[in-house]
Parts: structure tokens; sequence; C-alpha cells
């Protein structure tokens, strides 16, 4: 996966996170997609709670970017 501007990836390119919820991230510390997919299901959670995502959302936008099926 090729870094984004500045050393960052594009988040918003994983199924179910807006360019408003990208932000969120970046402001949270998270500018790379090994930093999302290496979240454990604590971290998942708070930072779904965080961004107004439903439970899950994380792990399976993760699953399905890391295999190829983003949207």
């Amino acid at each position: 996966m090729a870094g984004g501007v500045h050393g960052r990836d594009d988040l918003s390119r994983i199924n179910g996170i807006s360019q408003t919820q990208e932000v969120a991230l970046n402001e949270a510390g998270y500018h790379r997609y090994g930093q999302i997919a290496a979240l454990n299901g604590e971290q998942e959670a708070t930072l779904e709670a965080r961004l107004g995502l439903k439970p899950g959302t994380i792990a399976l936008a993760v699953w399905g970017f890391e295999t190829g099926f983003e949207a």
C-alpha cells in the first residue's frame, strides 16, 4: 500500500471511512493503514465510538481492504 501525502495513507479509501472521519483519525494519531489494522478489539471499539461507527465496522473494513475488496 503506497504512502499518501507527507507519509500518510488515504484512510478514506477504507470502506466506511469518510473524509471527515479520516481527519478525526489523523487527529487521533492514526495516519497509516497498518496502524488501523493493528488495533485490538478494545481500541477498535473506542475508535468506532469516537467516529460514530457501528461496532465491528473497523474490523470488517480492514479485512476488506487487506483482501482487496475495498469499496
